[in-house]
């Protein structure tokens, strides 16, 4: 019912009344307008609400859908720079190996040629020295013997019972330590 046909019809009726009566009628038609239009009213504005909140789920969501994308992007990004950064690290090591193995050749091509040079020094050597290694085991095999004799006089000693601070006395002496 429109507003202007309903306020017509209320006049229409109040129009047929008493004063008294037709003032009591006049005021419950007066607060039933105005309980339609608060109605009405009501009904707009939780409309007005349900859109806004509509609207801002909507702007939620969409916002959402973009931190999702901002996120995934940033991971394939990421992971893009992770696997450059792999491939540079394996590149670098591989030109590392290539780099020690050459090194390495060369190292042992130059202790090849040191030990070569040595083993001429040593042979050299042992030719040279030859007499003096022969007369060095000739006075070492001597010194031995001597030794030995002393220590087997030594024990003579002690078997014959002269005092044990005596024979230590001759070993310190004649610097025999065992």
């Amino acid at each position: 019912m429109s507003t202007s046909n309903g306020f017509a019809e209320i006049c229409r009726t109040l129009g047929g009344m008493s004063g008294r009566k037709r003032q009591v009628t006049k005021n419950i038609a007066v607060e039933r307008e105005w309980r339609r239009k608060e109605r009405e009213e009501a009904i707009k504005k939780a409309a007005v609400e349900e859109e806004l909140n509509a609207i801002r789920r909507k702007q939620i969501e969409d916002q959402r859908r973009a931190y999702a994308f901002e996120i995934q992007r940033e991971k394939e990004e990421t992971e893009k720079i992770a696997k450059l950064n792999i491939e540079d690290i394996k590149k670098s090591k591989e030109m590392d190996e290539k780099n020690k193995m050459k090194i390495e050749a060369h190292r042992r091509n130059l202790l090849k040629q040191i030990y070569d040079k040595e083993q001429e020094k040593i042979l050299e050597r042992k030719r040279f020295f030859q007499e003096g290694i022969k007369l060095k085991q000739e006075e070492l095999s001597r010194q031995k013997m001597l030794r030995d004799t002393m220590y087997n006089k030594i024990e003579e000693l002690k078997m014959h019972n002269v005092p044990e601070k005596f024979v230590q006395g001759i070993v310190r002496q004649l610097k025999l330590h065992k």
